[in-house]
């Protein structure tokens, strides 16, 4: 068996970090046209030369010059832009379906950084960018499906779409939390959770609509440890979007502390968790008495109706040694729509 690091290693270093301008554009464009030509002469051939191409070539050499205003503009320019968009992203329905899934996952990644690094340049083609990303969301696969997750959260970081398709993906990323799936989705929700309020800005509602849907499928959802867990995670990761509508979380996180960190057989990622949300419970009433401080003076006796709940559960808590009891109305309060 051949060693072929070495032939990597010239790719990663040589090609991806040390051609110049032209050298790269003439790169690109060959591949391009090996793409369209595979697909014009033998769609049923193999097509690992592609994905390998894209994986150990494309990729790494367009993610480097990305970050290079100027050689970004030499290297994936107008026409360039437009190829990859037509031949590799939107080609007809009898291409696009003889793709397989790493050659799709690829096209995915090839994509979501196009969407990172040059999001000006793609506004004309936004439409065919989301179609792509949209299609893959509708795939059994697994895989391509949880990178067109990150691919379609890049997309509605960099703009502006219905309402309705925002709040529909944040929605399917809630209720994802399959194992296998777990990073893929954590990192397309900490992509769209900070856009939230800028794609999803507050009505007359006392709440933003993802804060109630997020409340709602907590609610829905909280008999089923991975959910809780996953929906935990994101408020602890995101702990200041969530501030100012702690109202409807802190006695629910308050009664998952029994559930995550007392049973014995509780793994430590669990246990690890309990102590984040009691050490943010905490963290919410400072800060709410901090800033009641700075808006006039403190009254002890004063504080916020959630905050005075959860210093007193966690008070008994930690005086009895005994498991909390779950909310009796969990259901209640801004659960949705």
């Amino acid at each position: 068996r051949v060693d072929f690091t070495f032939l990597e290693e010239f790719f990663s270093e040589q090609v991806a970090k040390g051609y110049t301008a032209q050298e790269r554009k003439a790169v690109l464009t060959h591949f391009l046209r090996m793409f369209q030509l595979h697909f014009q002469t033998t769609p049923s051939a193999p097509q690992t030369l592609l994905v390998s191409a894209l994986q150990l070539l494309i990729l790494p050499m367009l993610s480097d010059a990305l970050e290079k205003p100027v050689m970004a503009r030499e290297v994936v320019d107008e026409t360039a832009v437009g190829t990859i968009v037509r031949e590799l992203l939107d080609p007809s329905e009898g291409i696009s379906n003889a793709f397989d899934e790493p050659l799709r996952i690829e096209l995915l990644q090839l994509a979501t950084l196009l969407i990172r690094k040059m999001p000006q340049e793609l506004v004309n083609h936004r439409k065919e960018l989301i179609k792509f990303g949209w299609n893959h969301l509708k795939r059994e696969d697994t895989s391509s499906k949880q990178w067109a997750f990150i691919n379609v959260c890049h997309f509605l970081d960099a703009y502006q779409a219905p309402e309705k398709i925002i709040l529909q993906v944040f929605v399917a990323l809630l209720r994802t939390c399959q194992p296998e799936a777990r990073n893929l989705v954590r990192g397309a929700l900490d992509i769209l959770t900070p856009a939230l309020p800028r794609r999803l800005p507050q009505s007359d509602h006392r709440y933003p609509i993802w804060i109630r849907y997020t409340k709602k499928i907590l609610v829905e959802e909280g008999h089923s440890m991975p959910h809780l867990i996953h929906i935990w995670q994101l408020l602890v990761r995101h702990s200041s979007l969530f501030y100012n509508s702690r109202a409807e979380f802190v006695p629910h996180m308050v009664n998952s502390l029994s559930k995550l960190g007392l049973p014995q057989n509780s793994p430590p990622e669990n246990r690890r968790l309990a102590l984040d949300l009691a050490g943010l419970v905490i963290q919410w009433a400072k800060q709410a008495k901090t800033s009641a401080a700075v808006e006039g003076p403190f009254d002890p006796d004063a504080r916020a109706p959630e905050e005075g709940a959860a210093g007193e559960e966690l008070g008994r808590a930690g005086g009895s040694g005994s498991a909390l009891a779950p909310s009796d109305d969990a259901g209640g309060g801004e659960g949705g729509e």
